[in-house]
């Protein structure tokens, strides 16, 4: 049965953010975020489209390491969107490059961060694979325009990095128009520099999710690895099909079926703040032969979790929520998004 999310459309350079997260290198700014942002999306609908633009140097749709990780377990689950070259009215060019200057000024630190990552090799190669020029638009009038050149030496950039960075801007009604008709289309933060009154496409119903993991993933996201991510995502989209959340609407959700699937998850929990709940738990682990005053490991019933260096600020690290008899202590950040009240 279809879920109320759909089939989701995100763009490539979203995909890019979320991938320099687990590379070396400089990472994208708002990577974190779009680790939540695209995680939501995978978990949550029929199929995830990313857009890749195809030209006449190859006929490969298989898109970013992040995409093919993702799509072993599932090759289903994320698919590819393509488009080919395109043009912008001339009545429109001067507003779109006006806003897209008025955005990098005011943005100078993330852009300029974002713009180094985009001149990364595996970034770059990416890129010229499926271009059969350097931009999707022509930009020759752009190239020699006095008000480039102005923005160049005004943010100390080289004009060939804001003839590309605008480039990517101009994509966002070209790609969003392939969303469809109510789709949700998620556009990379770097294309909000797209003046809203021009974009002329659909925004789509945003139909929001029935629990969200975007916080959750956003945090975690940075501390894991490549391959940890792509299973948590796969295993997460697993427990939400298992749960029928995808066919739920926000506040359909009882807290005792979220709380089964975090622990399912081993999603970070944290301790109640009460101090009875904190004295409850000082005397279980003192009856099954836990020293904390020893050592800051407690070993209990076969898990090993650092209580004692996390109890008293009520943080637990993931692997606390093996141990069992622990649950009823716990609390995790999603109860909130409940349809029962949290005491």
């Amino acid at each position: 049965m279809s879920g109320v999310l759909g089939n989701p459309l995100t763009d490539c350079t979203s995909i890019v953010a979320v991938e320099s997260l687990f590379r070396s290198g400089r990472k994208d700014p708002w990577g974190p975020q779009l680790a939540g942002e695209i995680g939501d999306l995978f978990i949550y609908s029929d199929r995830l489209r990313f857009s890749l633009h195809m030209s006449e140097r190859t006929e490969d749709t298989k898109g970013l390491p992040l995409v093919q990780q993702l799509a072993k377990r599932d090759s289903g689950a994320i698919v590819p969107e393509t488009y080919a070259l395109s043009s912008i009215k001339d009545d429109l060019f001067e507003d779109v490059f006006a806003a897209f200057s008025a955005w990098a000024r005011a943005n100078q630190v993330v852009f300029r961060n974002w713009s180094v990552l985009h001149k990364e090799t595996w970034v770059a190669s990416f890129h010229a694979q499926h271009m059969d020029d350097k931009y999707v638009f022509p930009l020759d009038r752009l190239k020699t325009s006095k008000e480039l050149a102005a923005l160049a030496q005004e943010m100390r950039l080289p004009k060939d990095i804001l003839c590309y960075a605008f480039d990517t801007v101009l994509k966002l009604p070209l790609i969003g128009s392939r969303a469809g008709e109510n789709e949700v289309y998620r556009h990379h933060p770097i294309r909000q520099a797209f003046p809203p009154f021009l974009q002329n496409i659909s925004e789509g119903n945003k139909r929001p999710v029935a629990i969200s993991f975007r916080t959750e993933l956003a945090r975690k996201a940075p501390k894991l690895t490549f391959d940890d991510y792509a299973i948590l995502l796969h295993e997460l989209r697993g427990y939400v099909r298992e749960a029928g959340w995808h066919l739920l609407r926000p506040g359909e959700v009882s807290r005792d079926e979220i709380r089964k699937v975090c622990a399912k998850a081993a999603l970070p929990a944290r301790l109640s703040g009460s101090a009875k709940v904190l004295g409850v738990l000082a005397a279980a682990l003192t009856a099954l032969g836990a020293v904390a005053a020893a050592a800051p490991i407690a070993s209990v019933a076969g898990g090993v979790v650092a209580v004692a260096a996390y109890m008293w600020k009520g943080q637990l690290p993931g692997q606390a929520t093996y141990i069992k008899w622990l649950h009823p202590l716990l609390v995790w950040d999603l109860e909130q998004q409940s349809n029962t009240t949290i005491e």
